[in-house]
């Protein structure tokens, strides 16, 4: 059974049915430390996560059509888990907790990415900082 079929296991049953609910793959994807969903209608959810082999940070960018946004413009199970797959490449994967936090730690990251403001990265930074190994 493909990842999508498992998370979404109701969806594209009838003509024009899209999925449009992250949580199913984050959860699959690792347990949420930290979490940021920053944006309105667009955005970017900012995720450090403990997973199977260790720690993630990760990066989804979402929308609010099928123009904009990845997991809505999915129209099969097949589409979905090719998503699932890009999203877990996109994944910065770390040994430990304290791994991630020094790549998390450093100020000029945000600066090379594609999403964010200064304030938003600043307050998720400061969350996954306070973690405690």
């Amino acid at each position: 059974m493909s990842i999508a079929k498992s998370l979404y296991p109701d969806s594209f049953k009838r003509e024009y049915s899209y999925v449009y609910d992250y949580d199913p793959i984050i959860t699959y994807l690792g347990e949420t430390l930290v979490r940021a969903d920053i944006g309105d209608y667009q955005g970017d959810t900012y995720l450090l996560l403990r997973t199977s082999n260790g720690y993630g940070f990760v990066v989804i960018g979402y929308g609010s059509c099928s123009g904009c946004d990845a997991l809505q413009a999915c129209g099969s199970y097949e589409d979905v888990d090719n998503l699932i797959s890009g999203i877990q490449s996109s994944m910065k994967t770390f040994d430990t907790l304290a791994d991630a936090q020094l790549h998390i730690a450093n100020d000029d990251y945000h600066k090379f990415m594609f999403y964010g403001n200064e304030s938003d990265w600043q307050k998720f930074r400061d969350a996954c900082l306070s973690l405690d190994a």
